[in-house]
Formats: structure tokens, sequence, C-alpha cells
């Protein structure tokens, strides 16, 4: 390939390698370099706990050493991160910036799209293009700040790992992180008491800090593939979110786990584009007193429960890998496909267009 046609990537990960909001960026962390494309180390230039102080909030933190070890000159660069605040990180690239023949962003969280978070228009400087994984921040880059190339480019998930993985059914209900309190408090009640025959795995926790974050989402993953249900709800109320109601990463993570998804349907333009098939969400009563019983009717249905579940993944196979993302990304970058790319997007077509038998002695997907 040519210098134009390598990328690199620059990820906001590494800084934050033991926070639980980060799983998003690890896993396509871990995608890129799997697929061969290097990706820059990047490290706090001082301590992170002095970024409360105001005059620290606009300086540089970041150094990133080594570039040009990693970068052929005329490379493009992709960087990925939560929000405006990481790409202050461009400046630790001093002259060799100019060894990039373009500068990507795709960012994974939400944040105030008018102010860029307060540092304006002048954090874009020297960037090409914008991807955003949630619509209306796509959509106001190009309004307010003249982003020609600003692209909405959806959360999608390692279905070709996670979605053919066979569900086993040991945890009737699972509800981690960002949850509805009134519901989890009624269904805590019913379902936390030794007497109830169902298991409700949930969250006991409010830090945010995790020991190791591939021990982390092993677990999670073990915890999901072996859940029924998945706690889902929209995010609209969540002050972080602006009340936008983006398709968030758990509903990626619940599809592949191969879980019937119950909650409240997100309500962007996109979701029923992306949540396009019967049941892709199930939503529970609006009075939480009744969920418990709602669930329990749920779980009773063992054969509709099962259906639910192998539609999700089929599903998520053909739509929603991060591999069709990652394609349509470097396509828009013009910069050709890594062959062991080109071989698991074949793969996932040919999963997404007809029945596809496991290993021996499970159950297909389909």
């Amino acid at each position: 390939m040519t210098p134009e046609n390598k990328l690199v990537v620059l990820s906001e990960y590494p800084l934050h390698n033991k926070h639980v909001g980060y799983s998003l960026i690890y896993d396509l962390h871990g995608l890129f370099l799997s697929w061969g494309i290097p990706v820059l180390d990047v490290a706090h230039r001082y301590p992170p706990e002095e970024k409360s102080n105001a005059i620290n909030r606009f300086r540089n933190p970041y150094c990133i050493p080594d570039v040009e070890r990693v970068c052929d000159i005329g490379s493009q660069l992709l960087v990925i991160c939560s929000g405006p605040h990481f790409l202050r990180s461009l400046a630790s690239l001093g002259k060799n910036v100019n060894r990039f023949s373009s500068i990507s962003v795709y960012f994974t969280d939400s944040f105030d799209s008018c102010t860029l978070n307060g540092f304006g228009a002048s954090i874009l400087k020297g960037v090409d293009r914008v991807f955003s994984g949630i619509e209306e921040i796509a959509d106001d880059l190009k309004v307010h700040h003249g982003v020609e190339r600003s692209y909405f480019l959806p959360f999608g998930i390692d279905a070709l790992t996670y979605a053919r993985t066979p569900n086993k059914n040991l945890i009737d209900v699972f509800g981690y992180g960002r949850i509805d309190q009134q519901f989890h408090n009624q269904i805590q009640r019913v379902f936390g008491s030794f007497s109830s025959p169902y298991t409700y795995v949930h969250s006991t926790f409010e830090s945010a800090s995790i020991h190791d974050m591939r021990e982390h989402r092993q677990l999670h993953w073990k915890l999901m593939s072996s859940s029924s249900i998945n706690l889902c709800f929209e995010s609209s109320r969540t002050p972080r979110f602006l009340n936008r109601s983006p398709v968030l990463y758990r509903w990626f993570e619940a599809w592949a786990a191969g879980n019937l998804v119950v909650g409240s349907r997100p309500k962007c333009r996109s979701a029923d584009k992306l949540m396009g098939w019967e049941n892709s969400t199930v939503e529970l009563p609006v009075d939480p007193n009744d969920a418990p019983d709602a669930l329990v009717e749920l779980l009773a249905d063992r054969d509709r429960l099962k259906s639910i579940q192998l539609e999700n993944q089929f599903q998520v196979l053909r739509r929603h890998d991060w591999r069709f993302r990652i394609a349509q990304l470097f396509g828009e970058m013009s910069i050709s496909l890594p062959c062991c790319l080109k071989e698991q997007l074949e793969a996932l077509n040919a999963l997404g267009s007809r029945e596809v038998q496991l290993k021996p002695g499970t159950r297909s997907i389909c």
C-alpha cells in the first residue's frame, strides 16, 4: 500500500484503561491491533488529577512518543476518543503532524456539540473529517461549525466473535451500569428476595474504576452470554446525553450476547433503521410496579424467548458488526481494507445470508 493508504490510530483508551466507560474504545482498539494497524502510544504529560485546575483545562496534557518510528510520511491518522478534550493531543505531535496526509476523528460519547464542551471550533483545527456515534453531533458539527465532512457512524460490536456463542440462559435478568432506578427498585424488590426463583444480576457499586479492563470485559461477556434478558433504557434523561436518545453500545452488546433486550426503546431518528426487526427491544410497562410481572411473563415463554434471542444474534451479524462500520470509515478515507478484514467481512456476509451451524453440538444462530 502507498503511505496515503496506510492508517495509524491514536486511541484515548491507554489513558483510561481502568475506567469502565472506555469499554467501547477498548474493544475497537483491540480490533485495529488485530488487523495489524499500528496504534500510537499516548500518556499524560502531568498527573491527570490536575485536570480540575481551570488553568490546566486548556493545556495540552498529553505526550505521544515514537511517532517517527510508527508512522510513514503520508499516512492517515484516525483519532478515537470520547469527546473534544482529547484532540489537544494533536498538539503533542508537533512537526510530526505534517507526516499525516489527513486526520480523522471518531467521537464515541456525548458532548455539547455547539460549544465543543467549551473548547470551541479551534479544537478541530487540522481535522479533515469527523465521525460520530451520535447522529445529532454529526449534524451539529455541520450546522454550527461548518464541518462538511461530518458523518454519523453508528456504534457496532464484534459480532463475528460474540454473536456465534450460544446463550446459556442461566441468569434470568441482567442490568449492569446505567439503569432506570425506579424499575431497578421494583425488580430487585421481587427478584432479589430469597424466595424468588429468578436471578437478577446488577451493579451494586457507583465507582467507574476497575482493576483490569481485559478481565472486566471477559466477565461482562460471560455474564451477558449467560443471561436471558438484558435491561436497556433510553438515555434522554441522563444529563450527559443532553436530551439525546441514541442507540447505545449496550444494545449491540446485548443483541450479540443473545439476550432479549427489555426496557425502553431509543428515540433517535436512526432507531427504526438500526433496530428494524421485530422485538429488537421489548418495552416494559410504564408503571415500574408492573415490571416484575412483565419480566416473569417473558421468562415463562421459553420458545418465544429463544426465538427472539436467536433473531437478535442473527440481525447483529447481518447489520452491526464493527467491521461493517470500519469498512464504511475506510471508504470515506479512501483507505484500502487489510486482507484479514476483507476475509472477515466475507465471513460476516456468509453468516448473514444463510443458515449457519455453530460448533458440533451447539445450536444454530438463525
